[in-house]
């Protein structure tokens, strides 16, 4: 079952989907998108299916100036604003009484950035990322794209600082991805604590562009998650 739920950050109003299994208070994945998607991404929808059949619940949600929610905070830089937004979201779900006390973060490009830079401070059971950057060093953006959104502040950022106190953690990436170098995947995995787990995808760019691969994707995750996450099944 999944229905449309609302959480704030600061005076913003975020809009998400939660898919719930049945079941009482199931583990929880809280999805964040790429720099220009929405929680309607592919990746996001099939992992939230994938991880309800599996008995955990998946929050996907809109980053502010993207989607349904609100517009983004001007003065703030992007990767800032998005973390404050993960955490909005990490927040609203452990104050839910009906889900359980156990989360994972799941991010897709920007997204994942965003998870790296936010999971030290809320403590996540598990990690999973897609492409993330390690920084915007070598990042290519359409800048035709990211003109139609002028509000998000994109300015140069390093997530390694967090990459040590970060476990649990399977990264993917495909080794023909053009906008995030499949260098960052590997450069993230020398540097994160263990559980550690790097899958390179052959021949697949940044928005996985072979169909055959999106079963071993959603296994995979699906499977990390659960190992951290539901560790009595």
């Amino acid at each position: 079952m999944d229905h449309t739920c609302h959480f704030t950050v600061g005076n913003a109003n975020l809009v998400g989907t939660l898919h719930r299994p049945s079941g009482e208070r199931p583990p929880v994945v809280i999805g964040a998108h790429g720099l220009l998607g929405t929680r309607e991404s592919a990746k996001q929808v099939a992992l939230a299916e994938a991880c309800a059949a599996a008995g955990m619940a998946f929050l996907r949600f809109d980053h502010r100036g993207c989607g349904d929610s609100d517009p983004a905070d001007t003065r703030s830089d992007l990767l800032s604003q998005r973390v404050a937004d993960l955490l909005a979201a990490v927040s609203w779900v452990k104050a839910r009484q009906d889900l359980g006390d156990r989360f994972g973060l799941f991010g897709s490009s920007m997204g994942g950035a965003a998870c790296l830079a936010a999971a030290p401070a809320c403590n996540p059971g598990a990690v999973v990322t897609w492409a993330a950057p390690i920084s915007s060093d070598g990042v290519t953006v359409n800048r035709h794209e990211a003109g139609q959104f002028p509000a998000l502040n994109v300015r140069p950022f390093d997530v390694t600082k967090h990459l040590a106190a970060i476990g649990r953690i399977l990264i993917c990436h495909g080794d023909g991805d053009a906008v995030v170098p499949v260098a960052h995947a590997r450069a993230i995995f020398s540097q994160v604590d263990t559980p550690r787990h790097l899958i390179i995808f052959p021949e697949t760019g940044h928005r996985m562009s072979h169909q055959r691969h999106h079963p071993r994707f959603l296994s995979e995750a699906v499977h990390w998650f659960a190992r951290f996450l539901t560790p009595t099944l």
